[in-house]
C-alpha cells in the first residue's frame, strides 16, 4: 500500500482509516456508495411549472369573484332600500 492514507467519515463524522476497515464495514460502505450512485442517477421529474404560484392566483381570483358578488348585492339591497323609502 501507498503511504497516503485514505479516511472514511462515518455518519459520526468520525475518520476510520480505510486500510484497517473489516471486510463487513468495508462491505457495508460498497453499498452505501453503489445505492447513493443509483439513487442519484433515477431522472428526475420535469417540473410541473410553479405550482404555488398557480394555485395562488386561483385563490385570489375565487376571493374576487365572491368580493364582486357581495359588493354588487350589497348595490342591490341599497338601490331596493332607495325604491322603497321613494314611495312613502
Amino acid at each position: 500500500m501507498s503511504d497516503n492514507k485514505l479516511y472514511w467519515i462515518n455518519r459520526n463524522g468520525q475518520q476510520v482509516d480505510i486500510d484497517t476497515m473489516s471486510i463487513e464495514y468495508l462491505r457495508n460502505t460498497l453499498k452505501m456508495i453503489v445505492r447513493n450512485i443509483e439513487r442519484n442517477n433515477q431522472p428526475k421529474p420535469k417540473p410541473l411549472g410553479n405550482i404555488e404560484l398557480n394555485f395562488l392566483e386561483e385563490e385570489y381570483n375565487e376571493w374576487a369573484e365572491e368580493e364582486e358578488q357581495i359588493q354588487e348585492e350589497k348595490i342591490r339591497e341599497i338601490e331596493e332600500d332607495n325604491f322603497y323609502f321613494n314611495d312613502f
